[in-house]
């Protein structure tokens, strides 16, 4: 489903003394089946931005379209349901928001609230799991007797119960360790390519964004700065000064190797694979000059 913000803007409080306004005639497209990362440094916007998108937030003016659906100012609570189905959101924490006796009647919740009979949600509650890298072993048993990182899967196999098309991260990696974070990002990845549900993260790992993101949206005093791939986005250091942002760490080694030796490589490398290639590349290619000469 494509995803389309014209003219939106979104105001706290409005028509109070404390009004704050946080997005400001927002023009903006979400590709469909895309992996977008949000980034901006805090106060930018960038959850007040997704939280528009499965109408946790009405725009005080403007329109955002998800496929064939508005929401507007006036749009009712009614005609949301089926929309919520459709975009799924996971909040920082989200194990926070576990409930069941059993992962079982955690998982299938959200089914069964949309009308899912119960065999049936029991086996969509199994393949979430599945995604999630859990099997239905732990159906039984109580989620508060796992570790942190099975509690978090557990928890984003309820929002993928619901089957939806587009997958909302709010810094979905937020205190786990460098293992647990590497898991869950390419768990999100794999949704992304193999199952092509649209993937839209809001971050502070500029290193995930470098790795996993299509797209970036940068969000700058409730405005977008600049939209683009990975590689246009880490490439303009004016922008990213700006807005206090740093490169990933790859890029950073890049910089550094082509200002002690007087190199530039032929493009900004954003993984260590992708940098060893260019790097072996480049070295080739300084060797077979010094030949010819």
């Amino acid at each position: 489903m494509d995803i389309q913000f014209k003219d939106v803007s979104y105001t706290y409080e409005a028509g109070t003394p404390i009004q704050h306004t946080a997005l400001k005639n927002i023009d903006l497209t979400i590709q469909p089946q895309k992996f977008t990362a949000i980034i901006g440094k805090t106060g930018s916007g960038k959850s007040t931005l997704v939280q528009h998108l499965n109408a946790l937030l009405k725009p005080t003016q403007g329109v955002v379209r998800i496929g064939n659906r508005s929401i507007t100012p006036t749009t009712g609570n009614k005609q949301l349901k089926a929309l919520r189905k459709k975009v799924g959101t996971v909040f920082q924490f989200p194990e926070a928001q576990l409930f069941g006796q059993t992962i079982k009647e955690d998982v299938m919740f959200g089914p069964k609230n949309y009308g899912v009979k119960p065999d049936n949600a029991l086996l969509i509650a199994e393949r979430a799991l599945e995604m999630v890298g859990l099997d239905a072993s732990f159906l039984e048993q109580s989620p508060f007797d796992l570790s942190g990182g099975q509690q978090r899967r557990v928890a984003i196999a309820g929002v993928l119960a619901l089957e939806p098309e587009i997958l909302v991260l709010d810094e979905p990696t937020a205190g786990l360790d460098p293992i647990g974070q590497a898991e869950i990002m390419d768990m999100f990845y794999r949704l992304n390519t193999e199952q092509n549900t649209t993937i839209i993260m809001v971050t502070h790992q500029m290193e995930q964004v470098a790795e996993y993101a299509d797209d970036v949206i940068v969000m700058k005093e409730g405005a977008v700065a600049k939209q683009g791939t990975p590689r246009e986005i880490f490439s303009d250091t004016k922008l990213l000064a700006e807005n206090d942002l740093h490169v990933p760490h790859t890029v950073a080694f890049q910089i550094a190797l082509e200002e002690k030796y007087g190199w530039k490589l032929p493009e900004l490398a954003l993984t260590t694979d992708d940098l060893a290639l260019s790097l072996k590349q480049y070295i080739r290619d300084l060797k077979e000059d010094r030949y010819e000469e």
